[in-house]
């Protein structure tokens, strides 16, 4: 069980109007959010896994690659 204490009213708010709009519980849409966080890792642990690898090297400059699929459209 989890209880959540002094929780700001607008957080509060934010929150069930978010579960009406899912057709959910409070408590069925926070365990879901809850379920959905522990499945990502923490954005620390995302960025040491990321700089483990060489950054890409592009053959073209990023700008001229988007300006070029701008164009094309």
């Amino acid at each position: 069980m989890l209880q959540v204490r002094n929780m700001p009213e607008r957080v509060h708010q934010a929150l069930r109007e978010r579960a009406v709009k899912q057709g959910k519980t409070l408590s069925g849409y926070v365990l879901d959010e809850l379920e959905r966080l522990v499945d990502e890792p923490p954005l620390d642990e995302w960025l040491q896994e990321v700089h483990r690898h060489p950054p890409a090297r592009l053959r073209h400059k990023t700008a001229d690659l988007v300006r070029r699929e701008r164009d094309a459209r």
